[in-house]
């Protein structure tokens, strides 16, 4: 039985960025909530859009625009083709910072159901299905290239409405000796940090490792090895598993850190809505008190992540001047819901910027050590709790 337990009202779809002449149109919006399974330990949201709403021809999100993850995913690229033999399958591969760097011997195939994305991998020679992935596209892709001995996922998984069909999938066109590797959002951090905004329409769910390990358990799959990443996206785990049954200390170590913080129990969900209440009004309280104060702020960052922050805490263009962000197709257009406008860095980071808030707070000091010009002025954030930075 599911138990609503986190509610963060109304909101858009986080990368739905409005054009000048739509801003007078309805917008769509749902309710923004997720419910806990005590039988499962699966968070999940409650109201889910349509997954082609979301992932399209014109999804804006370029992992080969941050510098962070396209080492992140150079670096694991590398880590497989040294440590892994035969065909390798990457689900969600957007433009192609993991896949691209597989060595061509092995294969690789990608699954991306944006077609803008789909196109890159598939001009650089990568066989690419932009379709959404599920049983019927899982068996097209093993009709056509065979089992793989590794299929990887970053920050896909949790993109997904039915994840057990998903889940059972992956188990199909895995070999026998084959290795699932996912990285997803750790449900942990976004507890230990209060980062509510980890939540927004692409994540239907947020996985624990309890919840893991038994829904892959549900489908012939185990747990081996569980590695914590610090640095992406605010803290994520990857997660190793096969068909083979035999996890190592990582698993027992992540599963035990779990039990202690309360991932089993509704009553930490409950805990943790009350305190981003809590956290909602501090930070407007402090945004409206340098808005009287006249001080021009804008937000750097026009991310997903703020989209849930900006929305759920009622902040638009009467508190935030602008956001300024690096994304070509995020410039000139509106955030989503509260149509506050989106310049370049080049346009709207000047001196008379008095407040600066980070939308991509777990990048805050790549932010502040790339922004040196603009270090003296006040930098603010809601992650783990609202505060001035530096100031």
């Amino acid at each position: 039985m599911n138990i609503p337990c986190i509610d963060l009202g109304k909101q858009p779809l986080a990368n739905k960025f409005i054009p000048k002449e739509d801003l007078g149109k309805n917008e769509y919006k749902y309710h923004l909530a997720y419910e806990f399974n005590p039988d499962t330990y699966l968070l999940s949201m409650v109201h889910q859009p349509d997954m082609s709403d979301m992932f399209n021809d014109s999804y804006p999100y370029d992992s080969s625009g941050s510098a962070t993850m396209v080492t992140h995913f150079k670096d694991m690229a590398d880590n497989i083709n040294k440590n892994f033999f035969g065909n390798i399958l990457e689900i969600g591969s957007n433009s192609g910072p993991f896949i691209c760097n597989i060595d061509k011997k092995k294969n690789p195939v990608a699954i991306e159901p944006c077609s803008n994305f789909a196109k890159i991998t598939r001009d650089k020679g990568i066989p690419t299905y932009d379709k959404f992935w599920n049983s019927d596209t899982a068996y097209e892709v093993m009709s056509n290239h065979g089992f793989f001995d590794v299929v990887y996922s970053a920050n896909c998984m949790c993109h997904i409405k039915d994840v057990e069909e998903a889940f059972f999938a992956v188990r199909n066109v895995l070999s026998n000796d084959g290795t699932l590797i996912m990285e997803d959002p750790s449900l942990i951090d976004m507890l230990k940090l209060s980062s509510y905004n980890e939540l927004y329409d692409e994540h239907f769910t947020m996985f624990s490792v309890h919840a893991l390990q038994k829904l892959l358990g549900k489908v012939g799959l185990y747990i081996n090895k569980v590695e914590y990443l610090l640095n992406i996206h605010g803290g994520s785990n990857r997660i190793y598993a096969s068909k083979t049954m035999g996890g190592d200390s990582s698993l027992k170590n992540a599963l035990m850190i779990e039990k202690y913080l309360g991932v089993d129990k509704v009553d930490t969900y409950h805990l943790f809505n009350e305190r981003i209440q809590q956290h909602r009004d501090i930070f407007t309280n402090i945004l409206y008190e340098y808005k009287d104060l006249g001080k021009k702020i804008i937000s750097y960052g026009a991310t997903s992540k703020a989209t849930t922050t900006f929305n759920y805490c009622g902040i638009d263009s009467n508190i935030i001047d602008y956001i300024t962000d690096t994304t070509p197709a995020k410039q000139g257009l509106y955030s989503p819901g509260m149509h506050i406008p989106v310049v370049s860095p080049e346009e709207g980071l000047d001196d008379s910027i008095d407040i600066i808030h980070i939308g991509a707070w777990n990048y805050t000091k790549y932010i502040m050590d790339k922004e040196v010009n603009y270090q003296n002025k006040t930098w603010l954030t809601e992650v783990p709790f609202p505060r001035i930075i530096k100031g």
